[in-house]
């Protein structure tokens, strides 16, 4: 997997966000598996996600997105799934607003 640098930001809280200015591919297996989050992202409730599952996915992503470092974001997150439920699922704006370059940058490559 290529390197991908990451900025950081800080959500209205003063908590920091990561973001990357573009979307990479994992492993289709890595992609849509199941996972434990660990306790650093998912602090409450449930630990294990389908990715393979949308609804799964778009949950855990946004705990992701929110919460993780980069490594963590690298570790779990796929472009082309991401941006498959960007339009479907409301992410918080803070992330939204963030990953949208991102996001729009992807899928006019797809295009391409």
């Amino acid at each position: 997997m290529a390197r991908v640098e990451f900025y950081h930001l800080t959500d209205s809280r003063g908590r920091p966000l990561y973001v990357a200015p573009e979307l990479w591919r994992l492993p289709p297996q890595k992609a849509k598996a199941t996972v434990k989050l660990p306790i650093s992202i998912c602090w409450s409730g449930r630990k294990s996600f389908d990715l393979a599952s949308q609804s799964d996915r778009a949950l855990a992503y946004q705990m992701i997105l929110a919460e993780g470092t980069p490594e963590q974001i690298m570790e779990y997150i796929d472009g082309e799934l991401l941006s498959e439920i960007w339009d479907d699922y409301m992410f918080p704006r803070h992330i939204r607003e963030a990953w949208q370059p991102a996001i729009d940058k992807y899928r006019a490559a797809q295009t391409k």
